[in-house]
C-alpha cells in the first residue's frame, strides 16, 4: 500500500488521513488478541513514514519525532495506538461486574501465582518474563508498564489476589529485581515466599538449609539464601535474627482468613455470649435447623507449643455449654454442638481475631434462651461511618475534622449545604501555576453553620475541586439524612446524574469518574436521601457567596486525598507513575503519547544546542507551529502550493533546508566543498543562506520589512491612535536585535535571527495583544505577518540561492544523470541508516524531563 500511495498524486495531508484513518484502524483491529514490540511496529510502518516524508517534501533524514509531534504532522504512531488499545481494554475488563470480569479474576489469578511474589502484578513496576504470545494479560501488563502505568486493584479484589503467609516476603529481604527474577521459578517450585517459612516455630533463628529441604544429603546452598544469610545473621553459628526482625515476623502457623459475610448461608463463624465466663463462645457454623436456628461446632482457644504462644482455634470435644442431644446420632460423639439463632447481617463486623483476643464483660448481653449472636450498638450510630470508610481520608486532620462536623450535625435529619471550588491560575515566565480548593457551608435544622476547606490536587479543573467539595460534604452528613447540596457547577450535577445512570460505562467516558464513584457509593452505604441543586454563580445567594469567598482559602489546607482502594463499585483504577488518572484512560494514553514525541524533537541536539531552557521561555511555542505549519491541524483544504509552503516554513524551523553543509554530509562524493558558492567566506549552512552579504536584500531590510507588517497589520485590525508609538516599541525589543557575529545563534537569547527561523517572541506576541486586546484578533495578526514575512524570504532569498546554486551545480559537471550513477548505492546506505538512526542522534530521553514536561 505504501508503494502504491507513492506514485500517487496526493499531497501531505491527504496522505497523513489515509494513514491515520484506514491503515492504523486495519492495523489495530489485527492487534485484539496479540502485541507487537517497538521495533516491530516501527518496521511495520517505516514504508508509510517514508511515503508521508516523500509527500510532505521532507528529506528522508527528517526526524521522525517531528513526524509524530502533536504540533506538527500529527502523524499516529502504531506503538501509541497500541498501548491506547490494550491498557483501555485492560481496564475495561479489570472493572467488569459480569462474566468478562470474573474471568479476567481468575486469568489475573493465574498470573499472579506464576508472579510468585508479596505485591499485585497490576501495581508492582516489575515485569515477568514470559515467552511472547504465551499470556496476552502479562504482554499488555509489560507494554503498560514500560510507560509507567500501572492499575491499582481495590481491597477486597486485592487481598484475594496475594498469596498469603507472613509478613516478610523474601523478596522484600533481597531487594533485588533482577537476582529474584532468576530464582521465582525455583522458589515457586518449593513453596517459598516468606521468612516465617525460613525460620524456628519460635520465629528467633534462621534454619539451615537442608532443614529447610528435609534433606540431610550435604549440597551447595542457593545463592539467594547465602544472600540472606548475610543479610540477616550477625552470628552464623547461633543463626539468631535481631529482635526488630522477630518482632515483625508473622505468626507461622495461624494463617487464616476469615470470611464473615451478611447473610445467613454464607457465615461460617459466629461469637454468642458466654453466661459462665468472660469471653465469648466461638463456633463454626455447622447445620441449618430452619429458617432462624443453626447449629455452630464449638472451638476454644488454646496455646499451640508449635506456634510460640499464638492463639489458634481447636475444636472442643465437649463442655457444659455443648448440647448433648444434638450428637446422639452421631458416629463422632467427640463434637461439642450449640443451638443458636441468626441476627442481623452485621452481627460481627470485625471479624472473628478481634472476637478471640477481645473479652466480653459479664452482664453486658442479657442472656436469651437460646443463645443470640452478639450485635454491637454501633451500627446504629448515626455517627459513626460505615466501617470500611472509617479511614477514607489519607490526611489525618481532614478525617478528624469531618468526622467532629458529622458528630455535631447528628441531631439534624435535613441538613443544606453549600459547595463551591476554586482554580486559581497564576502565569509565571510563560509557566502556568495552578492550584485547586474547595470548601462549603452546612447548615442544620437550627441553622447553625459549620464549615470545611481543604487543597485539591492533581488533574486541575474546577469541576474536580466543586466533586470533591460534594464527597467532603457526602462524607460529613450523618446516617440517614435528607441531604440538600448546593451547587453552582451543573457539570458535577451531571456527571454525577450520568453516573447513575450508566454505571458499567462511567470510567469509559467520565473525568473524575472516582471522585464520582466514591459520592455514590458513599451516600448509599450511608442511607442518604441527596439531592442536588443549581445555584447561579454570583447571583447574591448569600451562603454560595460566602462559599465561594472562603473556597480559595482551601488551597492552603491540608490536601483532600481521599482511599479510593476501599471502594466497592470500582475494581481497579488506573495510575501513571503511581498518580491516579481522573479521566478516561484512552484519553489519557493518547496525550501521552503525543507529550512523548513532543519532548522527543525538543531534545533533539539539534534544538538543545540552539534553545536553552531560560530561552524556551521566551518563546511563544503556540504561535510558532501555527505559522509553520500554516495552522495544518484545523485546516481541512489542501493542495501543492500549501504543501510547498509548508514544506519550507517546516525545513527552516527544524534545520533542514538543503544547504551546501547539509548535502556534504549526505553526498560527500558529490560535494567536496561545503563553502558558499556566492561570498567564499564561510559554510554554507541554514543561517549563512538567510545573512550571507551577497543576498539582493540583507537582514536589516528583513527586520524592518518586518517591523512594517506588524505595525502595518496591527493598525488596521486596532485603533490607529493606540499604534502610534508601536513601531519604536518593536525597534527596542532585544529580541528583534540583529547580532554583531550574524553567522550564530546565541542559546540562551532570542535574536532577530531567531526569529527569522520561526521562533515567535513572547514579547512582540504581548505587544501586539496590547493594542487588540482579544488572544483571537492577536492570533490572526502574528499569523498573517509570519505567513507573509515567510513568503518573502522565500521568494526574495532562498530562491536566488538555489538559482546560483543550481547554475554552479551544472558548471561543475553534478547532472542528473550523473548524479544517479554515482549515488544509486550510496543512497541506499543513506536511507537505511537514517531510518534506523533518525532521531538526530538524540539525547537520551530521562524520565524526570518527560515527567516534569507532562
Amino acid at each position: 500500500m505504501a508503494n502504491i500511495l507513492k506514485g500517487k498524486p496526493i499531497t501531505d495531508k491527504q496522505a497523513i488521513y489515509i494513514f491515520n484513518a484506514v491503515v492504523i484502524p486495519m492495523l489495530e483491529y489485527s492487534l485484539n488478541d496479540m502485541t507487537l514490540s517497538e521495533k516491530e511496529c516501527l518496521k511495520i510502518t517505516t514504508k508509510f513514514i517514508s511515503m508521508i516524508k516523500n509527500k510532505a517534501l521532507l528529506p528522508i533524514t527528517a526526524p521522525n519525532a517531528l513526524i509524530h509531534a502533536k504540533e506538527a504532522y500529527n502523524v499516529c504512531h502504531l506503538w501509541d495506538r497500541q498501548l491506547q488499545m490494550q491498557s483501555n481494554n485492560l481496564f475495561n475488563r479489570l472493572n467488569d461486574k459480569g462474566m468478562l470480569g470474573c474471568s479476567m479474576q481468575v486469568r489475573l489469578q493465574h498470573l499472579q501465582n506464576s508472579f510468585w511474589s508479596g505485591q499485585s502484578i497490576t501495581e508492582s513496576l516489575f515485569t515477568m518474563k514470559t515467552k511472547r504470545g504465551r499470556s496476552l494479560l502479562n504482554d499488555i501488563l509489560v507494554i503498560c508498564k514500560i510507560h509507567d502505568l500501572t492499575f491499582k486493584l481495590s481491597k477486597n479484589l486485592n487481598d484475594n489476589l496475594l498469596i498469603k503467609g507472613g509478613n516478610i516476603t523474601i523478596e522484600e529481604i533481597l531487594d533485588d529485581e533482577n537476582q529474584y527474577r532468576l530464582i521465582r521459578k525455583s522458589l515457586r517450585n518449593r513453596q517459598l515466599m516468606f521468612l516465617e517459612q525460613l525460620v524456628s516455630h519460635n520465629g528467633k533463628i534462621l534454619l539451615h538449609w537442608q532443614e529447610i529441604t528435609n534433606n540431610d544429603r550435604r549440597g551447595p546452598k542457593p545463592g539467594w539464601f547465602k544472600t540472606l544469610e548475610n543479610k540477616l545473621l550477625t552470628d552464623t553459628k547461633t543463626r539468631v535474627l535481631s529482635a526488630e526482625m522477630q518482632a515483625t515476623l508473622g505468626e507461622r502457623y495461624n494463617i487464616c482468613n476469615w470470611n464473615i459475610g451478611k447473610q445467613s448461608n454464607s457465615i461460617n463463624w459466629v461469637a454468642i455470649q458466654n453466661d459462665e465466663g468472660t469471653h465469648p463462645l466461638i463456633g463454626k457454623k455447622r447445620k441449618m435447623l430452619n429458617k432462624d436456628e443453626f447449629t455452630i461446632q464449638h472451638h476454644t482457644k488454646e496455646v499451640s507449643s508449635q506456634s510460640s504462644g499464638n492463639s489458634v482455634l481447636e475444636k472442643c470435644t465437649g463442655c457444659a455449654q455443648g448440647d448433648r442431644s444434638l450428637v446422639a446420632n452421631l458416629k463422632n460423639q467427640d463434637v461439642c454442638l450449640i443451638k443458636t439463632s441468626m441476627a442481623k447481617s452485621n452481627a460481627i463486623r470485625d471479624g472473628i481475631s478481634k472476637i478471640i483476643e477481645d473479652s466480653l464483660p459479664v452482664g453486658s448481653i442479657r442472656s436469651i434462651d437460646p443463645p443470640t449472636v452478639y450485635i454491637s450498638n454501633n451500627a446504629r450510630d448515626r455517627t459513626t461511618m460505615f466501617a470500611k470508610f472509617q479511614n477514607f481520608w489519607t490526611q489525618e486532620n481532614i478525617q478528624t475534622k469531618l468526622d467532629n462536623i458529622r458528630l455535631k450535625l447528628s441531631s439534624s435529619m435535613s441538613i443544606r449545604i453549600y459547595t463551591d471550588g476554586s482554580l486559581i491560575k497564576k502565569d509565571n515566565n510563560n509557566s502556568h501555576i495552578t492550584t485547586m480548593g474547595c470548601r462549603w457551608c452546612a447548615f442544620d435544622e437550627n441553622d447553625t453553620e459549620f464549615n470545611f476547606s481543604g487543597k485539591v490536587e492533581n488533574f486541575t479543573s474546577s469541576t474536580r475541586a466543586e466533586l470533591m467539595a460534594i464527597l467532603t460534604a457526602v462524607y460529613a452528613t450523618p446516617k440517614r439524612s435528607r441531604l440538600c447540596i448546593f451547587t453552582n457547577s451543573q457539570v458535577a450535577i451531571d456527571a454525577i446524574a450520568n453516573a447513575a445512570a450508566n454505571p458499567r460505562k462511567a470510567h469509559r467516558k467520565l473525568k473524575n469518574w472516582t471522585i464520582v464513584k466514591a459520592i455514590e457509593e458513599i451516600a448509599n452505604v450511608q442511607n442518604l436521601t441527596l439531592r442536588l441543586e443549581k445555584v447561579k454563580a454570583h447571583s447574591g445567594v448569600i451562603h454560595n457567596e460566602t462559599a465561594d469567598k472562603l473556597a480559595r482559602e482551601g488551597c492552603l489546607k491540608p490536601v483532600c486525598s481521599p482511599d479510593l482502594q476501599s471502594l466497592t463499585s470500582v475494581n481497579a483504577v488506573s495510575c501513571w507513575n503511581t498518580e491516579t488518572i481522573e479521566e478516561p484512560l484512552r484519553h489519557f494514553t493518547k496525550k501521552l503519547g503525543k507529550a512523548k514525541h513532543s519532548i522527543k524533537w525538543r531534545l533533539l541536539n539539534r534544538n538543545i544546542s540552539t534553545i536553552s531552557a531560560f530561552k524556551s521561555k521566551q518563546i511563544q511555542w503556540k504561535s510558532s507551529w501555527r505559522m509553520t505549519m500554516l495552522s495544518y491541524i484545523d485546516r481541512n483544504v489542501t493542495d501543492n502550493k500549501e504543501t510547498r509552503q509548508r514544506a519550507f516554513n517546516v525545513k527552516l524551523f527544524n534545520n533542514e533546508l538543503p544547504t551546501l553543509e547539509k548535502l556534504k554530509d549526505r553526498f560527500p562524493k558529490i560535494y567536496e566543498n561545503d563553502s558558499c558558492i556566492r561570498c567564499n567566506l564561510e559554510k554554507e549552512n541554514q543561517v549563512h543562506v538567510l545573512t550571507c552579504s551577497k543576498n539582493l536584500i540583507d537582514i536589516h531590510s528583513c527586520r524592518n520589512k518586518l517591523i512594517n507588517l506588524l505595525v502595518s497589520k496591527t493598525t488596521t485590525v486596532a485603533c490607529g491612535d493606540t499604534c502610534k508609538n508601536m513601531c519604536k516599541t518593536l525597534e527596542a525589543l532585544n529580541e528583534l536585535h540583529i547580532p554583531r557575529v550574524v553567522s550564530t545563534r546565541d542559546a540562551d537569547h532570542l535574536s532577530f535571527i531567531d526569529v527569522i527561523l520561526g521562533l515567535i517572541p513572547i514579547t512582540v506576541y504581548n505587544i501586539v495583544l496590547q493594542k487588540v486586546v482579544t488572544h483571537e484578533l492577536a492570533d490572526q495578526i502574528i499569523d498573517d505577518v509570519f505567513v507573509q514575512f515567510k513568503l518573502f524570504l522565500h521568494t526574495h532569498i532562498w530562491k536566488d540561492r538555489c538559482t546560483a546554486v543550481k547554475k554552479w551545480e551544472t558548471e561543475n559537471g553534478i547532472s542528473n544523470n550523473k548524479w544517479k550513477k554515482k549515488i544509486r548505492n550510496e543512497t541506499r546506505d543513506t536511507i537505511v541508516t537514517s531510518q534506523t538512526n533518525n532521531t538526530d542522534d538524540n539525547s537520551v530521553l530521562n524520565n524526570n524531563t518527560q515527567d516534569i514536561y507532562i
